[in-house]
């Protein structure tokens, strides 16, 4: 069996998923719960279930869930820090 290669996220691609993560920071700084749901959606829809790790996906998918519930407990806090610390990462990537 051969590995098949897939495209790398283009920077295009990582600048507006960053730009994301500044949105669902703002909305965490703002207590816009509904707004970070938005934001969390969309993050979402970047997660590549088909051509990643499972294991890797579903975890990225539980800490987008795990900030949601954060920010339904009003920890704001705690979700932004937990999103700040993944923008980060895309950052340094």
């Amino acid at each position: 069996m051969t590995m098949q290669s897939y495209p790398e996220p283009t920077q295009n691609d990582v600048d507006l998923l960053v730009q994301v993560f500044d949105a669902t920071l703002i909305a965490c700084d703002e207590h816009d719960y509904e707004e970070l749901l938005r934001c969390l959606q969309l993050l979402r829809a970047f997660i590549d279930f088909e051509h990643s790790s499972p294991t890797m996906a579903w975890g990225v998918y539980q800490i987008y869930r795990h900030c949601e519930a954060l920010a339904l407990e009003d920890d704001f806090d705690g979700a932004a820090q937990i999103l700040e610390y993944l923008q980060r990462l895309w950052i340094e990537a």
